[in-house]
């Protein structure tokens, strides 16, 4: 055989074979990659692009949780990240009496609990007083990034708790947490549509610059509907080249 021709020919097929699998892998493919891919397929504006934790370089990411990280690397880049978050939600409300913020996703593991913290330091940081409500009676994502939690959101609106006992300082921050307590396996399914809940929120909204509501994923649990519509905005987080654009 004529090796030349057979290797010309090899790598020409070779070459077409592989431009149609890309095509083909792009044309299947059902995530949210960029800018034009959210604001052509949701008709949303992008509020930021936050880079994964894991793919943070430096000598303290290794031994410091993101959250910390975020704290003491205010001019890492995954800092500056949060900060572009925080610099779109403030120029895009006219209204500055708008404050509270719904932060919720489409599916479970999509970072939704880590962004509400990052976020609320982030605002803290800049000088605004801001608390960070957990709201996911069910996985309790903000509690177990700060620890447990004996009283919380669930006592404050069933047992009268006051405040000023359930609210807890953040310790890297001048930011408040609001935990959430009680029994995951058996959350208050109720909890929500409380007319006790809005006097909360009320109460939280007169004391603070910003209250963050980290709450559950919207597939299949009501609580995130409910909360967003008593909230100023909705932030909703998509995980990168990963949530299908069906689900979101």
């Amino acid at each position: 055989p004529n090796l030349r021709l057979a290797a010309a020919a090899a790598a020409v097929i070779g070459l077409i074979g592989a431009a149609l699998s890309v095509l083909i892998a792009e044309m299947w493919d059902t995530s949210l990659r960029s800018r034009n891919d959210v604001e052509r397929e949701l008709g949303l504006p992008l509020a930021g692009a936050l880079p994964e934790y894991s793919t943070v370089r430096g000598p303290q990411s290794r031994r410091l949780k993101p959250a910390d990280y975020l704290v003491k690397q205010p001019l890492s880049s995954f800092a500056e990240a949060y900060r572009n978050v925080a610099a779109f939600m403030a120029l895009s409300s006219a209204d500055r009496s708008s404050k509270t913020v719904v932060i919720t996703s489409s599916v479970p593991r999509e970072g939704k609990s880590l962004t509400s913290v990052c976020l609320a330091r982030t605002l803290a940081m800049a000088g605004n007083k801001v608390v960070l409500v957990d709201c996911d009676t069910r996985q309790k994502g903000v509690t177990k990034l700060i620890g447990r939690a004996d009283v919380g959101l669930t006592e404050v609106v069933n047992r009268g708790v006051t405040l000023s006992e359930a609210l807890t300082p953040d310790e890297q921050t001048t930011a408040w947490i609001l935990p959430c307590s009680g029994d995951a396996t058996a959350p208050d399914h109720g909890l929500f549509d409380r007319p006790q809940l809005h006097e909360v929120l009320k109460s939280l909204s007169s004391t603070f610059d910003y209250v963050i509501l980290d709450v559950p994923p919207v597939l299949g649990i009501a609580d995130a509907r409910v909360l967003a519509a008593r909230a100023d905005h909705v932030l909703y987080v998509v995980r990168w080249n990963k949530t299908p654009r069906r689900a979101v």
